[in-house]
């Protein structure tokens, strides 16, 4: 299977405000035991 074309990574600022959205505005509603980065959110 060949890689795939994607579009680059973002840089600098804009990378952490992705960082930060992804470990606390979507994932702090989990009660209890913690899960994974890629765990499936409504499951």
């Amino acid at each position: 299977v060949e890689k795939q074309e994607k579009s680059k990574k973002k840089t600098g600022r804009a990378k952490r405000r992705i960082q930060y959205n992804r470990r606390f505005v979507t994932v702090l509603p989990t009660y209890g035991r913690r899960r994974g980065p890629n765990a499936n959110p409504n499951t």
